[in-house]
């Protein structure tokens, strides 16, 4: 076994399970953001789990002795094979993976999917061993267990989210902690699901040749990974970025994160097939995809870039204001207010200059007078009234809502495009009107 191992992950559930092999090891968490273009849980969390151990052994690579005394101290040598392990552990049902909850919200969103339900957990561990700079043996895999939940009340989950437990946790819960009450039972390696699998961990370890005669032998892709792991280190590590350009950078991505919020705010309409309801960040991307392709048809020629910030924006908002529903009446008496409250919270996220640029985009929205602005309204209309058709009228039955209501809904819809109103009310409206699945109350 390796006398020298570095634990890229500050996870306390991991290293008390390795702390269970009996390994000289030290802790050096990655701090770089890990990324994966997988779709599988299975290969995304292997992709996490590599980005973890290349930032660790890049560090090692690079700064050689002098950042291995820092780490581990002088007893470690760079001329002696060095372990690093690196781990990532996921939720999975099906094939969408639930990460740690952003919120309390998110996190009973979570557990709502998972309880009376068998859900997957997969951890992805990625091995390598560095000597004298280079990478010389690499070994990746993942560990899959089987996770059944008993149901669970409402006021249960609620209860147990209040508790904090599920909010550093993927699938929002720890099978070693507060949700044990809920397991009903598991099929696999029960430390897996904790964090780590600490059995395969220990097989693979053994199973990895550090021979002498195999450390110089360096496959092209190793060699290519490790030069790219040793440039990209390099480059960041590389301070040249001023105080305000730093600062400036921090707010940009500060707004962009808070952008991820809009991702869980449901709408009423749903999408197609009716497997669900969309979300305020598919009505902006289909609604942007829908402008590109339509632009032929507004009323007057437009700037389709500025139109489609408009509509990539204006629904930002309701991250604080929450979605109204197109026909409630009621609440669109105060929606203006809430949504102006904001508008100026959020968009003051970002730099001064950006800041008055982007809330002049929403102010443009809001107006209702530019030919860009008539025709994102055009674009914001016609979305959900194609979905409604495509689900027999489903939320339009839901709520009850009539002919008129539509009508009123789409009464400056042709402002936006003429060509598209006519097409949209004779095969949208008129047509579900016909087959009745939309209410006719205006005979």
């Amino acid at each position: 076994m390796y006398k020298q191992v570095i634990l890229a992950s500050q996870s306390p559930r991991r290293r008390e399970l390795l702390a269970q092999l009996d390994l000289d090891y030290v802790i050096c968490p990655a701090e770089g953001e890990e990324q994966s273009e997988a779709t599988l849980p299975q290969e995304y969390v292997k992709d996490l789990a590599t980005c973890k151990a290349e930032e660790i052994a890049g560090c090692l690579m690079v700064d050689g002795q002098k950042w291995m005394d820092k780490v581990a101290g002088s007893d470690w040598s760079v001329s002696n094979p060095t372990l690093i392990i690196g781990a990532d552990t996921v939720v999975a049902r099906g094939d969408e993976i639930l990460g740690k909850p952003v919120d309390e919200a998110d996190a009973v969103r979570m557990l709502r999917m998972l309880q009376g339900a068998t859900h997957q957990v997969y951890t992805g561990v990625s091995l390598l061993v560095v000597k004298e700079g280079h990478i010389v043996n690499q070994k990746s895999f993942y560990e899959k267990t089987d996770v059944t939940f008993g149901p669970m009340e409402q006021q249960e989950i609620m209860d147990y989210v209040a508790t904090k437990d599920p909010m550093d946790k993927a699938g929002a819960y720890g099978i070693q902690s507060g949700a044990a009450k809920f397991i009903q039972k598991i099929n696999g390696d029960y430390n897996n699901v904790v964090g780590l699998p600490i059995q395969r961990l220990y097989q693979e370890i053994k199973n990895l040749d550090v021979k002498q005669e195999e450390m110089g032998n360096v496959t092209s892709h190793q060699v290519k990974l490790s030069e790219g792991a040793r440039d990209a280190y390099l480059k960041a590590r590389d301070d040249t970025l001023t105080d305000d350009l730093k600062e400036r950078i921090q707010k940009q991505f500060d707004f962009i994160l808070e952008l991820d919020k809009e991702k869980l705010i449901g709408r009423q309409t749903y999408l197609s097939g009716g497997v669900r309801k969309e979300n305020d960040a598919e009505h902006a991307w289909h609604m942007a995809v829908m402008a590109v392709l339509l632009q032929e048809y507004a009323n007057e020629e437009i700037d389709v870039l500025h139109a489609v910030t408009m509509i990539l924006l204006h629904d930002v908002v309701e991250i604080d204001s929450g979605d109204t529903y197109a026909y409630d009446t009621v609440g669109k008496e105060e929606q203006a207010e809430r949504e102006r409250i904001a508008a100026d919270r959020i968009f003051a996220l970002l730099p001064e200059d950006q800041a008055k640029k982007f809330r002049s985009y929403f102010d443009e929205f809001e107006a209702w007078e530019t030919p860009e602005a008539k025709f994102a309204h055009a674009m914001d209309n016609f979305q959900p009234l194609m979905l409604n058709r495509s689900n027999h009228g489903r939320s339009w039955l839901e709520h009850g809502i009539g002919l008129s209501q539509v009508l009123g809904r789409n009464a400056r819809s042709s402002e936006g495009s003429m060509e598209l109103w006519k097409y949209a009310y004779q095969t949208f409206i008129k047509t579900s009107m016909d087959e009745g699945m939309l209410r006719n109350d205006m005979d």
